[in-house]
């Protein structure tokens, strides 16, 4: 059994660590199902004072909760704390930050008290985070990861996901976690042979955090992109290139385009959106920025926000909303909880969607979103937001009526 499948075995390295993983999925499933009958029998008979995390074993325990608890231990270990209001994490002792191997704050305890929720670092007035306070209370470095975390929309409650797989979600797999460490290891290895070269030829600094952090991110985007390649089957550009071109949307619905754009070295987004009638006229049009944000996925989530918000303050009843960014629209329309480091975006917006009946979420492709994009990347070089009202930069003259020309010739 320990030998590789190419050997003819069933790759199990170590059984007992195999089988440690699959009870602690039970745990996992005890803990974020609190409601099914096998939760709460076990928490009647063994843990009716606490919750699973802190059970203790007890006098004379059974055979099966032995087995339980002793697997408690590797489910403590990928347990992370996401931000959603933070009234439940605590600053220091929690594991909340995307941070290699420990997920602690490691700054000494300084200005707020040893026993401080992330609450106090969030800022009463925007509902974003207290940076001057963050900047104050942690090094250069873990106020960088704090300030880049994602938190609520809508002061959701915050959640423990699992920390080591992509969506959020425990699997044996990743708990056992042999092969993804490999991968990650050899990105890592990557990402320093650059961090190296910045250091010697453009004497730029990066920490072991930001190296780690990098790294992650890489290899997620990769795999994404692998598992995006399989599922679509491939066309020609020249056929693509002819088929696709933006369509107005029908009767009095108004099509809303978003998008974002990155500026990673400098960890701001742009954000555009345009509204269009059916005629192809614009009725408004927006560039705004974002700073702390790193990630592609969590920009696209900020820009489709904002573009919900816009036709909510412009009070738009029917509304399509289209965007390129696949996975974040997937996520969006799926029905289930989306766990990841970012689900709570994901979640505020579909709490918008289910008070909005004749409001969707579409996806196109790229070339039908060339306006929006235009606005996404003219936003990294604004400092304030800009709206236009029935009009749009001068700019992107040529973009909307080229979609409104593609639209005549085809009618």
């Amino acid at each position: 059994m320990g030998l590789s499948k190419n050997e003819g075995g069933l790759g199990f390295r170590e059984v007992e660590a195999f089988n440690k993983a699959l009870l602690a999925k039970q745990c996992w499933r005890v803990l974020m199902n609190p409601q099914s009958l096998a939760a709460v029998l076990l928490k009647d008979k063994y843990f009716r004072n606490t919750d699973l995390l802190h059970a203790t074993l007890g006098f004379k325990p059974s055979f099966m909760w032995k087995s339980l608890w002793d697997s408690l231990s590797l489910l403590k270990e990928g347990l992370v704390w996401r931000v959603g209001n933070g009234k439940s994490i605590k600053i220091w002792g929690d594991r909340w930050v995307p941070k290699a191997v420990t997920f602690k704050i490691q700054s000494p305890i300084q200005i707020l008290n040893a026993e401080a929720r992330v609450e106090e670092l969030l800022s009463g007035e925007n509902g974003g985070w207290n940076e001057g306070l963050i900047k104050q209370v942690f090094d250069k470095e873990e106020a960088a990861i704090v300030c880049n975390l994602p938190i609520s929309f809508s002061k959701l409650p915050d959640k423990q996901i699992w920390a080591f797989s992509k969506n959020g979600i425990y699997n044996v797999k990743s708990a056992y976690h042999v092969e993804d460490q490999m991968e990650l290891i050899a990105v890592v290895l990557r990402r320093i042979w650059f961090r190296r070269n910045g250091w010697v030829f453009e004497n730029r600094f990066e920490g072991p955090n930001d190296v780690f952090s990098q790294a992650a991110n890489c290899l997620s985007e990769y795999q994404q992109a692998q598992e995006t390649q399989q599922a679509q089957p491939k066309q020609s550009n020249s056929q693509c290139g002819r088929a696709l071109h933006w369509k107005p949307p029908e009767g009095d619905t108004v099509k809303v385009n978003w998008d974002a754009a990155l500026k990673s070295d400098d960890r701001k987004c742009g954000m555009g959106v345009v509204i269009r009638d059916r005629c192809g006229d614009v009725l408004a049009s927006l560039c705004s920025c974002r700073w702390n944000v790193s990630n592609p996925v969590v920009a696209e989530v900020h820009a489709l926000w904002r573009a919900m918000k816009l036709c909510e303050e412009l009070k738009f009843s029917k509304v399509q909303l289209e965007g390129d960014a696949k996975s974040v629209i997937n996520a969006v329309n799926n029905a289930e909880e989306c766990w990841e480091w970012h689900g709570q975006l994901i979640e505020d917006v579909k709490s918008v969607l289910k008070n909005r009946k004749q409001w969707s979420v579409l996806h196109v492709n790229r070339v039908c979103n060339s306006v929006a994009h235009d606005l996404a990347k003219s936003a990294l070089f604004v400092e304030e937001e800009r709206v236009w009202m029935e009009d749009h930069p001068q700019e992107l003259l040529k973009a909307v009526n080229f979609d409104k020309l593609c639209n005549s010739v085809n009618k």
